[in-house]
């Protein structure tokens, strides 16, 4: 259908998950990012739970539908930075 999936995990080193190479480097992935359509949360990290939502909202399309799966973002404030959450 057109997917590009970029995979970003904070504590994966070069490896790959279900065929995807996935960066733990943020600046990489935030490139690949650019123009999303769809940001999916899967970890909790802290490094994701700290992400900025404001910056991750200028690099994506809008609206850009945000999954969270495990909750670590508030809805209303991703819905202020016009997420479809």
């Amino acid at each position: 259908m057109g997917a590009f999936p970029t995979v970003y995990d904070p504590m994966f080193k070069g490896e790959e998950v279900f065929g995807l190479r996935v960066t733990n480097d943020l600046a990489e992935a935030s490139a690949r990012v650019k123009d999303a359509d769809c940001v999916v949360i899967g970890t909790a990290h802290k490094e994701i739970r700290s992400i900025d939502l404001t910056w991750l909202s200028e690099l994506c399309r809008k609206p850009a539908a945000l999954v969270d799966s495990r909750n670590v973002v508030d809805p209303p404030t991703a819905k202020m930075h016009r997420f479809a959450y």
